[in-house]
């Protein structure tokens, strides 16, 4: 789950830059990464993930670079290196937002179809909703029959016979 949502960030990073004049430099160190986990990994899932997403930044590089050789751009013209692809950039941020826009919308609609309970509220043997006698009640102890705790992160250090507390 956590490995499958890093790639999901990874794939949007580089839905973010993939248009950028600077993407096959941004991808070299993803790239190598990514292929050394697809090599090391024994999880057939990732390694589908971690190669699928070395595929796409190498594809979407050479397009970068193909489109930076056939313009006369330096690296000191700024106005040029700005204008680089943008209404491609353009298009591509609306189109990732609505594609946003609309994940939320799913996520919120599995949210709401999963958050009430199926027997309309009912609390059924079992069922903890509700339950008030199944937990401790710590306000019939006194203070003085609560354990007090041996040391707290909070107190300074006792030092007897040159043994620290933090020794111990």
């Amino acid at each position: 789950m956590v490995v499958s949502k890093v790639f999901d960030l990874l794939q949007k990073e580089c839905d973010v830059q993939k248009y950028s004049i600077a993407f096959p430099e941004f991808g070299v160190p993803l790239h190598l990464t990514l292929s050394k986990f697809a090599t090391t990994t024994p999880v057939p899932q990732w390694k589908r993930l971690a190669k699928g997403l070395c595929q796409q930044i190498e594809t979407r590089s050479e397009w970068i670079r193909n489109k930076r050789m056939t313009s006369d751009i330096a690296p000191k013209d700024m106005a040029q290196i700005e204008a680089f692809l943008a209404a491609e950039r353009k298009a591509a941020v609306v189109q990732m937002l609505e594609k946003e826009k609309k994940q939320l919308a799913e996520k919120a609609a599995q949210y709401a179809q999963s958050a009430p309970s199926s027997n309309g509220g009912v609390a059924q043997e079992g069922d903890d909703q509700g339950d008030e006698d199944d937990e401790d009640d710590d306000s019939e102890i006194d203070e003085e029959e609560r354990e007090v705790p041996a040391g707290s992160v909070n107190d300074p250090d006792h030092v007897e016979d040159m043994v620290w507390s933090d020794d111990e």
